[in-house]
């Protein structure tokens, strides 16, 4: 009798391949994070004072307001940046201004962040990463693939104003498909909209401190 020989074949696992435009904006919006909690940390009472004050306005607008109404408050200001990488994609030299509106939106992060510690104390720092962290990281994953999205669209649109005849022929379609790509990037942003609003009416009252 012949003896079967069996031969397994070990499969070559591929290494993972990192998006250095991912790695790119991220790194920029955690530069972003730490400028901001720095800022708060070292600030003076007025400077916090008015990040207080801020907080408290936008809370009140929250607690006085219909569920539709907050979702469409809160959508509307986490729109502001994915407008500006949209606008920014447009232009052939938009990476300095993506780069500069990931920092800015983690500064922003990192002033709210702060500033419930530094006013509210560790109920604060609850009161932030239950209700409005979620909505902040879904809104940052989707401004980070917004901007890359935008950077390839700006790349096209440089090489398009030197004359490349095959972005010509192709720039019709790339346009669509920008818009079409933005239009679904959107709908994260509305789930953590509606999500960061159901949180707040839910659990507020556990924050008595913090929500006058």
């Amino acid at each position: 009798m012949f003896k079967k020989s069996v031969v397994i074949r070990a499969k070559r696992i591929k290494p993972i391949k990192l998006d250095y435009k991912v790695l790119l904006f991220f790194s920029l919006m955690i530069c972003g994070i730490i400028i901001g909690v720095s800022l708060i940390k070292n600030g003076d009472s007025d400077f916090n004072g008015l990040q207080k004050s801020l907080i408290d306005s936008v809370n009140n607008t929250k607690s006085n307001n219909s569920l539709f109404s907050c979702v469409f408050f809160v959508f509307g200001w986490l729109l502001i940046p994915l407008i500006v990488a949209f606008f920014s994609g447009l232009s052939g030299l938009g990476l300095p201004f993506l780069a500069l509106l990931n920092v800015l939106y983690g500064l922003f992060c990192g002033l709210f962040c702060g500033s419930y510690y530094v006013n509210f104390g560790l109920q604060g720092v609850g009161f932030f990463s239950l209700v409005n962290l979620p909505c902040y990281a879904i809104t940052a994953a989707t401004l980070i693939k917004c901007c890359c999205e935008s950077l390839k669209m700006s790349f096209n649109v440089f090489s398009f104003l030197w004359g490349n005849s095959l972005n010509q022929t192709k720039n019709k379609n790339q346009f669509k498909d920008y818009i079409l790509t933005y239009l679904i990037l959107c709908l994260p942003v509305v789930a953590g909209s509606f999500l960061n609003v159901v949180s707040f009416k839910l659990f507020g009252d556990l924050f008595s401190n913090i929500i006058i």
